[in-house]
């Protein structure tokens, strides 16, 4: 799934250049095209379609995980950026 808005009609009524996202990000290996540089840490939940109240969203920053716990926090992101999903919920044993 991504998110990319469709480029308006030229001026003779054909289809104007593609349109080119600001920004592209990667939420859980699923790549995200946007046309807005800052997104708040709700904004990337709702693209991911998961619950913030039974995961945490995480930047992936070379080895480290910098988790979000505020959903109004804003991000500014760049190109490339890789976000996880991490879940709360314990996984059962078989």
């Amino acid at each position: 799934m991504s998110k990319l808005t469709e480029a308006p009609e030229g001026q003779d009524g054909a289809a104007a250049k593609p349109h080119e996202p600001k920004v592209v990000i990667f939420i859980d290996k699923e790549q995200f095209k946007l046309d807005v540089e800052e997104v708040t840490v709700a904004k990337l939940f709702e693209l991911a379609g998961e619950d913030p109240k039974e995961t945490v969203m995480a930047l992936k920053h070379g080895n480290e995980l910098i988790k979000y716990t505020d959903l109004n926090q804003k991000i500014h992101l760049k190109n490339g950026m890789k976000f996880v999903v991490i879940h709360c919920e314990p996984t059962p044993v078989s």
